[in-house]
């Protein structure tokens, strides 16, 4: 369920009408190390169809667990190929999706700082043409059932990953997607955000809106220029 779900998010949002066709990579991670299995520059990229077939026939979900869960080598693998491989136009949407069935109690552990740092990492890594730029998530949390997952997201779905997702300077489409604690894992349980004008597909999945300013100038200008530029 959890990888025909992934492909679905997938083909939500990839589009094989140019210019309008994002690049999007597939990164797997397990209780151990992560790696990307489709990458921004991969040749699935021009083909709609054939990527979602090669998740949905190669793909593999959480290939191990134990009570373990990477998530932070997940994403600095996605932090590296966004630097190696992104786009550097400044207006390009860059945002991860993350979908998760249970916790990786590195991040989770507020005393060490990963969390924090990550958070920066995402805000502050990326050089674009006119300057850093920062890279939106969105957690979409499923608890796993506790029988099968010792490390279940269990009834913290609402707030797992709030110290990465949830922005706290401006307004951005970052946030979190909760599914509750029904000790089953179901396709209703991911269909629920795919549903158009629900909250989590229209603040969350399909926001590409960019952040608003949180530091407006104290000296706004009082009228227009007389100069403006040519072009916009």
């Amino acid at each position: 369920i959890q990888l025909s779900q992934a492909a679905e998010l997938f083909f939500i949002l990839k589009s094989d009408v140019y210019p309008n066709n994002p690049r999007i990579t597939f990164v797997q991670y397990t209780e151990n190390g992560a790696e990307v299995i489709v990458g921004l520059d991969d040749t699935l990229q021009s083909n709609k169809q054939d990527y979602y077939d090669y998740i949905i026939n190669s793909g593999a979900c959480g290939a191990g667990g134990n009570g373990q869960t990477d998530l932070v080598s997940g994403l600095n693998v996605t932090l590296q190929e966004f630097v190696t491989n992104g786009n550097p136009v400044a207006e390009t949407i860059r945002k991860v999706y993350l979908i998760n069935n249970c916790i990786d109690n590195v991040i989770q552990n507020a005393s060490n700082g990963i969390c924090e740092e990550l958070f920066n990492d995402f805000e502050t890594t990326i050089e674009s043409d006119t300057g850093r730029v920062p890279i939106d998530r969105v957690a979409l949390n499923i608890p796993a059932p506790s029988a099968r997952a010792n490390n279940t997201i269990n009834g913290d779905s609402a707030t797992y990953l709030d110290c990465f997702a949830t922005l706290n300077l401006g307004q951005g489409a970052s946030g979190i997607c909760a599914a509750e604690n029904d000790e089953e894992i179901s396709s209703q349980d991911y269909s629920q955000f795919f549903e158009i004008d629900s909250e989590c597909y229209d603040e969350q999945i399909c926001n590409f809106a960019g952040r608003a300013n949180p530091n407006p100038t104290q000296s706004p200008t009082l009228r227009p220029s007389e100069s403006p530029t040519g072009t916009p």
